[in-house]
């Protein structure tokens, strides 16, 4: 009786299995009850004649597969084969050298090896995140240990061994805190470059980014919403980074919500960004909010944070360009100096798409933004990434009134773009014929380059906390 029972699990389980590979195998859909009545009925038959049992096999019903098996009639015709070949060519079958037998069953053994698998190698050296490769280490571990088992001992102990182990890891992954990091106003910026009177703005409008990872469940949920409570605290605006959630079940969502009502009742307003796209949906139903205000990227959702905070302070008027005595640039110049370079800087107008200047080329001058935005950009492979967006007040190319290199990106108008351009010729015949204005303007260059030195650390922060 024990046999039987222990026959009968062993059937089950890898009729269970059999059903999962060919439904991935070849996208379709199984009633599982409906295969194992069937099945069953199956078994009290061949029983009845004194036959074996029969339960599913994944090698044979994967070799069935990859020949374009596809139907009900495959198992058939396969039975059907066999037994012609038994009945009728069992003389010309017992003379088939054992050597070709052992060579159909390597061949057909290596057929059955798992793409998955091997997927899962490449990954573990491909470049990525700590936590993915992490991930990738723990997923082979277990493939590991359970073809050990089951090589070595059997395969109801390779199962019992996987699912101890897929549990022992749920656990583990689950006891890491849902917020990876916090950052706060000072340490994470949108890539778009403001103007000094911007950023005092700004800096009175505290904000925060939480990064969130994992699984949000039952078990993480109300910690979440005691983390966010302290950050409501301190900051008047948050936002929460969604991109290494891997799931969330009802109760991260209802406490998701449940935060969102409270912040919106105290006055916080509480964005999302970067949701995978698996969660997206179950999100817009939950927080009843749209679909693209949970998938933009963080600059995107940083961006447009900072221009509510500067609209809600003074809204602006795109369509008048800025005077001289309006840029940063030029704020510890004198009014006779403005007006000396007001005659040396012709005005360039660009249209949307526009080129200001391409990666590679001579840097021989630089631009002031007077109305409209521009974008530095850089080609990496196949994807175009977005360094840095400077509207009206701020200045490029500045590099260029100090070493005669190439331009390090292309320079994209977004719109209508007005801009005052200063040349090298220019600046060299000022240093000439004004050398006051001359350190006026170097000053001015090394104050612009120290700006991106600290706007390149904090963006260089964000990129590192990515592989951390």
């Amino acid at each position: 009786m024990a046999h039987s029972v222990a026959a009968l699990g062993v059937a089950t389980i890898e009729t269970f299995l059999t059903m999962r590979l060919v439904q991935n195998a070849i996208d379709t859909r199984f009633s599982p009850r409906r295969q194992m009545v069937s099945f069953g009925l199956a078994n009290s038959a061949v029983g009845a004649a004194g036959g074996l049992i029969l339960s599913g096999q994944p090698s044979l019903t994967m070799m069935a597969v990859g020949a374009g098996g596809r139907t009900r009639l495959t198992p058939l015709v396969m039975a059907m084969t066999v037994l012609l070949f038994g009945v009728a060519y069992s003389d010309a079958l017992a003379v088939i050298p054992v050597a070709v037998l052992s060579a159909i069953l390597i061949a057909t053994s290596l057929r059955l090896f798992d793409p998955w698998t091997f997927r899962l190698v490449r990954g573990l050296f491909a470049p990525g995140s700590r936590e993915l490769r992490l991930r990738t280490m723990y997923d082979l571990l277990v493939v590991a240990c359970v073809m050990a088992m089951t090589i070595f001992y059997s395969v109801i102990g390779g199962i019992v061994l996987g699912c101890a182990l897929a549990g022992l890891i749920f656990i583990v992954r689950m006891s890491q805190p849902v917020v990876r990091a916090t950052f706060w106003d000072s340490q994470v910026r949108s890539k778009r470059v403001r103007t000094a009177l911007e950023e005092g703005v700004l800096a009175a409008s505290p904000r925060a980014v939480l990064k969130l990872q994992g699984v949000i469940f039952f078990g993480n949920a109300s910690d979440l919403a005691e983390r966010l409570k302290t950050v409501e605290d301190k900051a008047s605006i948050i936002v929460l980074d969604c991109k290494r959630i891997t799931d969330i079940d009802v109760s991260g969502a209802n406490t998701l919500r449940a935060t969102l009502e409270r912040a919106r009742r105290q006055g916080t307003k509480l964005h999302f960004c970067n949701v995978p796209n698996a969660l997206v949906d179950a999100l817009v139903i939950a927080l009843e909010m749209s679909r693209e205000d949970l998938v933009r990227d963080l600059d995107s959702t940083l961006t447009q944070v900072e221009d509510d905070i500067l609209r809600a302070v003074a809204p602006r008027t795109p369509d008048r360009a800025l005077t001289l005595d309006r840029i940063d640039f030029l704020r510890d110049l004198a009014a006779h100096e403005i007006a000396l370079l007001d005659g040396k800087m012709p005005l360039r107008h660009f249209g949307p798409g526009d080129v200001v200047c391409r990666e590679g080329e001579p840097s021989d001058r630089m631009w002031l933004v007077l109305r409209g935005s521009v974008s530095a950009t850089v080609a990496v492979g196949d994807r175009v990434h977005r360094l840095a967006c400077l509207g009206p007040g701020t200045v490029f190319g500045e590099m260029s009134l100090i070493e005669r290199g190439t331009r390090s990106a292309d320079v994209i108008a977004d719109g209508d773009v007005v801009c005052r351009e200063l040349s090298r010729d220019t600046v060299d015949e000022i240093c000439r014929d004004h050398p006051g204005l001359a350190a006026s303007l170097l000053r001015s260059v090394a104050q612009a380059l120290a700006l991106r030195v600290r706007s390149t650390s904090a963006d260089l922060r964000l990129v590192l906390d990515e592989f951390v």
